[in-house]
Parts: C-alpha cells; sequence; structure tokens
C-alpha cells in the first residue's frame, strides 16, 4: 500500500514538473531577438502571415513556441493593425498581447512650419 502512495505521488510531482517546465518554455522564455524589431502590421493579417513577418525580420528566435502560445491565447483572427516595436528579451506572453490588445508604439508627425490656420 505504501509502495502505491508514493509511486503516485512521485508521478504527481513528475507530471507537475513538466507541465511547469513546458509552460515556462512556451510562454515566459525570452524569444525575442537581441536586436529588437520594429513591424509594421497591416488590416485583415493571419496567425501565418504575422508569422512569417517575424521570421523575415528576424524578430523572434523560435516560431514553434509562438505558434502554441498564439494558439493558447487564440490569436488569430483577432491581430490589430498598426506599428509594433519588438524590443530585446520579449517572451510569447507579451508578444501575443501586444499583437492581441494592439500595444503599438506612437508615430511622430511633424508638421511644417508655414500652416495656414482659419483666421489668415
Amino acid at each position: 500500500m505504501k509502495k502505491i502512495i508514493v509511486t503516485s505521488l512521485s508521478l504527481l510531482l513528475l507530471t507537475t514538473l513538466l507541465l511547469t517546465s513546458f509552460t515556462w518554455f512556451v510562454l515566459f522564455r525570452p524569444n525575442s531577438s537581441n536586436t529588437g524589431a520594429v513591424l509594421f502590421i497591416k488590416e485583415n493579417t493571419s496567425l501565418e502571415k504575422l508569422i512569417k513577418i517575424l521570421e523575415e525580420s528576424c524578430a523572434i528566435k523560435k516560431t514553434i513556441s509562438f505558434k502554441i502560445a498564439s494558439n493558447i491565447w487564440k490569436l488569430d483572427g483577432n491581430i490589430k493593425p498598426g506599428r509594433y516595436r519588438i524590443e530585446p528579451g520579449t517572451n510569447n506572453r507579451q508578444l501575443v498581447r501586444l499583437f492581441l490588445l494592439g500595444l503599438q508604439e506612437p508615430h511622430n508627425l511633424v508638421l511644417a512650419g508655414n500652416i495656414r490656420t482659419l483666421e489668415k
């Protein structure tokens, strides 16, 4: 009886350890390149197109873990268009949140000094 309890507890501990390490590897391990990148995402971009853009710009290291994370948070069909800056050391959870919530970098617009107003 004691052997069964020890075996079941060790299996439970091993399963918990494996699940925890998988979660850390997929979600919380840094996945962006060391240089960072600025991406322009167009409207109606699919998940496959986004992954292709990320691969071409060398913004992420492992696409498989990004695909798993994006499937967990249902990113496909919910990608917001815009200009995104990916900082070095960004993990998959932060990347998915960027595209899912539309956390874009502002684009500065500079107007010339000789603009006429309504009074003139």
